[in-house]
């Protein structure tokens, strides 16, 4: 492997690691991108390996839990936060790349917080307008790009 100055780190921030939706995608990315100039690490908000984590580490990725009982309540939340900072603080990505919806708001924060300049904002849902609890800047608030399913119903994320 070359100088890891060389090597750009990605951390991609999901649900689980199972084998569907942009789990699958990610998988068929990283399996053909070039892992001595890219690589890429797993931030996840589910315990357990899944059905990618075993092959995730086979292929020179990390894989971080940042949960250990999903998210009950405003500590859960606040942990959740913390130990994200934490990974992104300690290992220093070139780009933080989050799809947890609503959550993307505060993990892309806390990458900020860490010192992560490229941050991705990654929706798959459809969702007409951001929920009532969360002010509509916090999801475009120092994000470097935003990907939607369908725009035309997400414009208020982009």
């Amino acid at each position: 492997m070359k100088n890891s100055s060389e090597t750009k780190r990605v951390l991609h921030i999901m649900r689980n690691l199972e084998a569907g939706g942009i789990g699958a995608f990610l998988m068929n990315v990283y399996r053909k991108v070039d892992r001595e100039k890219i690589q890429f690490d797993f931030a996840v908000t589910a315990s357990g390996m899944g059905i990618l984590g075993p092959e995730i580490e086979r292929m020179g990725g990390r894989v971080f839990f940042i949960s250990e009982n999903g998210t009950k309540n405003v500590k859960d939340c606040l942990l959740q936060m913390y130990r994200l900072y934490k990974v992104c603080k300690e290992n220093r990505y070139d780009v933080v790349h989050s799809q947890c919806y609503f959550s993307n708001a505060y993990f892309l924060l806390c990458a900020r917080l860490a010192g992560v300049r490229k941050l991705v904002s990654h929706c798959h849902n459809n969702f007409t307008q951001p929920p009532s609890f969360l002010p509509e800047k916090m999801f475009r608030g120092g994000v470097s790009s935003s990907f939607a399913a369908c725009c035309n119903r997400l414009s208020w994320l982009l």
